[in-house]
């Protein structure tokens, strides 16, 4: 088991460290798309569309593992449930590269399961005699397989009125897709100021939970007032404040 950062993909990404004794900085960029694949019995495979932005070849190597979630961190396991066709190749410059998944077998029952397709740049051995730092590109793409029944895209909120004055929100997805939380707004009283608004940018999957916490300004409260944006609509509650 791996645990492992992920990142959303979609645009040129790359991660940038300083080494003072380096004599040269290097950096590779390349695109993928799509940026979110799905998967089912009717739609078994995909294409995947790869591009080298620089002007260099760069080798890149991928690898598909299941997903999950624990305590709002992502959890990697080996799997070989989708194949994906070449696994290994070199990216010409300004040229693309199309590489093929496919499941192995349709595995999904009533919930939706999910995979990440990683791809990442493999280091080139240096052929000077300088000091190379590179940043080494990784991007993580989410992969999800329908469920056999009928889908059903559900949060289930609540909120915690914490010792330290802050409000807690927990969310748990109880339908049996995926739902990313893009963004949460809580609204405050006029005498609190404007409502909170977090970025989160955040996946939950079927029967997982993801908390945050917001500022409450130490004020008692009984209920609030949430807003939020997801891949699955716009949401909006009211929920009782609980005490610890």
């Amino acid at each position: 088991m791996k645990i492992l950062c992920s990142m959303q993909a979609g645009s040129t990404i790359g991660f940038f460290s300083i080494l003072l004794a380096s004599s040269q900085l290097l950096a590779s960029s390349f695109t993928v798309s799509p940026t979110r694949i799905s998967l089912s019995k009717q739609q078994q495979a995909v294409t995947v569309r790869l591009l080298n932005m620089g002007d260099q070849p760069v080798v890149v190597q991928a690898h598909v593992v299941a997903w999950s979630l624990r305590n709002n961190q992502d959890i990697y396991e080996t799997s070989d449930d989708v194949l994906l066709n070449p696994p290994i190749f070199t990216l010409q410059p300004q040229k693309p590269q199309l590489m093929r998944l496919g499941l192995r077998k349709v595995t999904a029952g009533d919930e939706e399961i999910a995979y990440r397709l990683i791809v990442e740049e493999v280091p080139p051995v240096s052929k000077s005699g300088a000091i190379e730092l590179r940043t080494i590109l990784r991007i993580a793409i989410p992969i999800f397989v329908a469920p056999h029944g009928p889908p059903k895209a559900q949060l289930t909120w609540k909120a915690e009125s914490l010792a330290s004055g802050q409000i807690k929100l927990t969310a748990t997805d109880t339908g049996n897709l995926h739902v990313q939380v893009k963004q949460l707004t809580l609204d405050r009283s006029p005498s609190q100021g404007p409502p909170a608004t977090k970025n989160v940018m955040e996946y939950l999957l079927p029967g997982k939970t993801a908390q945050w916490t917001f500022d409450g300004n130490g004020a008692s409260r009984t209920k609030l007032s949430l807003k939020g944006i997801t891949d699955a609509g716009d949401l909006s509650e009211t929920l009782d404040v609980t005490s610890p």
